[in-house]
């Protein structure tokens, strides 16, 4: 990233731009660390649905996970399809939030958006 952030790609005509379905706080919170590390960063999307927050994030040349309990049944045409109309490229993982499948330490930034209504009561504490 060579201390800048890339310039925001131009959101796909029939998709609204991922800045709109975002809390202005967290697109705030991300280009703090993005100048902080001045570098790439490794980022979790917990809970990812199949929105494009990651391709959003992967587009501003970010290493991105993306893990979702029903990443498995999820079609992949439909990553694709993300894929192709963000240019860009992120990992689909299936697991749990509660039960991460990584070392610790592994990501610079972990988010976990629209994830918490869904969890099982007890269970956010996890988190």
């Amino acid at each position: 990233m060579s201390g800048q952030t890339q310039a925001m790609p131009e959101p796909h005509p029939k998709l609204r731009p991922i800045e709109a379905g975002l809390p202005l706080a967290s697109l705030h919170e991300l280009a703090k660390v993005e100048r902080m590390r001045q570098r790439p960063l490794r980022i979790l999307d917990i809970g990812c649905g199949v929105v494009p927050l990651g391709h959003w994030m992967a587009k501003r040349g970010h290493e991105v996970y993306a893990l979702d309990p029903l990443a498995a049944a999820m079609s992949l045409d439909q990553w694709r399809h993300l894929s192709e109309v963000y240019g860009s490229s992120v990992h689909i993982v299936c697991g749990r939030g509660e039960e991460l499948p990584f070392e610790d330490e592994t990501f610079d930034v972990i988010t976990c958006i629209s994830v918490l209504e869904h969890t099982v009561p007890g269970t956010d504490r996890l988190l």
